[in-house]
């Protein structure tokens, strides 16, 4: 071998091993690693007309001063990720996009009302969360603590509950002056702290000095006046923090089978509205109610062209592969999923009894068999 010859991995980078979450960007650490994804990225023509549809969603927002939502649809490691960290890096002016040759039409096409905004990103996701709502704020109070700490926390919660409870302080204390300090005064101090470089929080009114009036004012004020959202940032930023778990949502569990818990899926979520609604009506009319057990458990993956795998049991015995396990799947999400079809009164209501219904068939015979 001479000297200017080369091993193909003096050349490449080639990894030991390889994973399906190599080729994933992760959103969160997307945005942190900024100028290595956008080195890496290559924006095609159909990437540049969809950079465009998406700035235009955002111009549109601020121009009407209204919410603007779009979806951003497609398969596992198809670049969606990685796509709006490119669209976070536009947003906040990064030089590296601006240098990106391939994105300079789109910016210059929108850089009159882009170049000076700024915009806060906050990437979340839904699992685990109670419902949408105290998932996108929940990671918004978040995201604000963690970019601007000496910033108070925004009142986004209802907050009825943990106002009745300072109340309960204050007459307990039966001291103005006591509770005030009990509230604290970093929140005020911080939110005099502006930089002329920090995005703009939501917060509430700056108060210099919590007196008997401004907390008489505070406690009346109806939700939206400054002075109550004021007061709610100073206990969620001191001492009723705890309450910020209520952004994030407490979500409701219960031992399915009396050790594991429900899972949001049809084979337990179908059951529960039928028992629950069984259960409304018994409670109105002073019935007894049903105890919901759901002893058997199941996990159908759809694998595409090859087929699908089926499993039983919580430890996900496989006991069905490809066509057969297809075959059951297809049957559940596009029967045994939806009420009956035929408007007849009796198997509506029969389709809507309290009983958990056997697992999926699998198999030639049509029964459950290994």
């Amino acid at each position: 071998m001479t000297a200017s010859e080369k091993y193909l991995r003096e050349v490449l980078d080639i990894p030991e091993s390889v994973h399906a979450g190599d080729f994933k960007v992760e959103l969160t650490g997307g945005f942190t690693e900024t100028e290595a994804r956008l080195a890496e990225y290559v924006v095609t023509d159909q990437l540049r007309d969809a950079f465009n549809d998406a700035l235009s969603v955002v111009q549109a927002a601020m121009r009407d001063g209204t919410s603007h939502a779009a979806y951003l649809h497609g398969s596992f490691g198809s670049g969606k990720s990685h796509f709006l960290t490119v669209l976070h890096a536009i947003l906040n002016n990064d030089p590296a996009a601006r240098a990106k040759r391939k994105l300079q039409p789109v910016i210059a096409e929108h850089d009159e009302w882009l170049r000076e905004k700024k915009f806060l990103m906050v990437p979340y996701h839904l699992v685990g969360a109670a419902d949408i709502d105290s998932a996108i704020r929940g990671v918004y109070v978040a995201a604000v603590r963690k970019l601007h700490p000496d910033h108070p926390t925004p009142p986004v919660y209802r907050a009825d509950a943990m106002l009745e409870d300072a109340r309960r302080q204050r007459d307990f204390l039966n001291d103005d002056k006591k509770f005030a300090d009990w509230i604290g005064s970093a929140a005020q101090a911080a939110a005099k702290t502006v930089h002329p470089d920090d995005l703009d929080v939501i917060a509430g009114a700056e108060i210099s000095d919590w007196t008997p009036t401004n907390l008489d004012r505070a406690f009346i004020a109806p939700a939206g006046e400054p002075i109550r959202d004021a007061l709610i940032s100073a206990l969620l930023s001191g001492p009723m923090s705890s309450y910020i778990r209520g952004a994030s949502g407490d979500v409701a569990a219960f031992a399915i089978d009396g050790t594991h818990s429900c899972v949001m899926s049809c084979q337990h979520g179908r059951p529960m509205g039928r028992f629950a609604g069984h259960n409304v009506v018994c409670d109105l009319l002073g019935e007894p109610m049903l105890p919901l057990i759901i002893d058997w458990y199941t996990t159908i993956l759809d694998l595409g062209a090859w087929g699908a795998v089926y499993t039983e049991g919580w430890d996900r015995q496989v006991v069905a592969r490809q066509a057969v396990a297809k075959r059951t799947k297809e049957t559940i999400n596009r029967q045994r999923i939806y009420p009956p079809l035929s408007r007849d009164r009796q198997e509506i209501l029969a389709a809507a009894a309290p009983i958990v219904q056997t697992p999926p068939a699998y198999g030639r015979s049509g029964k459950p068999s290994s």
